[in-house]
């Protein structure tokens, strides 16, 4: 029913923008009717014309990447939406300046190698797009795009976005005030066309997540929460959802626990942890620290007794640390301390860990301990 109702009122947008058009040259034009509709129909053929190109660019079949990044794990989600949505879908490997990790048109998901996006993440976001493929609102997506505002706004869009990340305060202001052109270029999408987008992003989110793939999508929402430092950049899109609202669906979709909502995990591997306070326990479920998961600017102490692998630069957003006890760890990457300029203590029994890090940092305030603990059970002679 929602996507019946999407395409009959962007039917009728497309109808009401075309009328405004005639309308317009009929006034420039001195009321020559035939001239106006001459020149309206004229835009009209151009804009299907653009649409037919630029899917045709989109879909570039033909020239497929050799690199096919977790092509094994994404044929079985593949698989999973044929067997349970009867569904055929074709999976496409591509590069492609597009701002995107992954599109779909039609029944064709397009991976694009040009955008990096971590192979961890990607099969919550091929599971994204498959939600889209099994709404199938985005096989009418092309009807809203045969108006003119749509080129217009994206011209906009591109230029705030590029004021926005612009150093110079001048720019930032101009971008400010093209939010009122904007605003009204985009009228009718606003009316006929952006809610049902917004909706079909959180549907296709839900269809991840019944899929299984639920926490790798929301960790990458979590990933691009981290990198959206500008609020103004995110108030130019007007198709998806919030982040934040995403993510909060996800959420209950998922029954993420109060106390775990700033916290990012695929099964027992922790990707990123928001922390605000001065101690942080990591949850007795997580076994791995991923690169770059603690983010806490005040955050003094770590301690996880679960904890077996830390990977290197796991603690890159926490260099105020002063302690960390993994007590149980077997791998620990030396470098992920490299930054770590207040650490004053290191509790871990693994005594081959002691051993690299004490012979890579002999210098360090923590070393002292360290080495004597490995004097004491014999792994060097004093």
């Amino acid at each position: 029913m929602k996507k019946t109702s999407f395409i009959i009122l962007n039917f009728i947008s497309v109808i009401i923008e075309y009328l405004s058009i005639y309308l317009f040259f009929r006034y420039v034009l001195k009321k020559v009717f035939l001239i106006s509709i001459i020149m309206t129909l004229l835009i009209l053929l151009l804009m299907i014309i653009f649409v037919i190109y630029a899917n045709i660019t989109l879909r570039k079949t033909s020239i497929e990447d050799n690199n096919r990044p977790c092509e094994e794990e994404l044929l079985k989600i593949v698989n999973l939406v044929s067997n349970k949505y009867k569904k055929k879908v074709k999976l496409h490997y591509v590069s492609a300046p597009q701002p995107n990790p992954a599109w779909c048109i039609g029944n064709h998901v397009y991976i694009n190698n040009e955008y990096s996006c971590p192979d961890i993440y990607l099969p919550g976001v091929i599971a994204h797009e498959l939600g889209h493929i099994i709404s199938g609102i985005s096989n009418y997506t092309f009807i809203p795009s045969l108006k003119i505002s749509t080129i217009i706004s994206k011209v906009f869009q591109l230029t705030i976005m590029a004021f926005v990340k612009s150093n110079k305060k001048i720019l930032h202001a101009i971008a400010y005030f093209l939010f009122v052109p904007y605003y009204i270029i985009n009228l009718n999408n606003i009316i006929f066309t952006y809610h049902y987008l917004k909706n079909d992003e959180l549907y296709a989110n839900s269809i991840a997540c019944e899929l299984g793939y639920g926490e790798y999508l929301r960790c990458y929402y979590g990933l691009a929460v981290k990198n959206d430092e500008d609020p103004l950049f995110r108030k130019c899109d007007f198709m998806h959802p919030s982040i934040d609202k995403m993510i909060d669906e996800i959420n209950d979709e998922l029954n993420i626990p109060n106390e775990y909502k700033n916290i990012y995990y695929i099964n027992d591997l922790l990707i990123l942890a928001y922390v605000d306070t001065v101690t942080f326990t990591v949850p007795s479920f997580i076994k791995e620290l991923y690169h770059n998961s603690i983010i806490g600017k005040q955050l003094v102490k770590i301690k996880g007794t679960s904890v077996t692998i830390v990977y290197s630069n796991a603690f890159r957003y926490a260099n105020k640390l002063e302690e960390i006890h993994f007590i149980n760890a077997k791998e620990f990457s030396t470098y992920t301390i490299n930054n770590l300029n207040n650490l004053k203590v290191i509790k871990i029994n693994d005594l081959n860990i002691l051993n690299e890090i004490y012979t890579k940092y002999p210098n360090k305030e923590y070393s002292n301990a360290i080495y004597k603990e490995l004097i004491k059970n014999g792994v060097i002679e004093e």
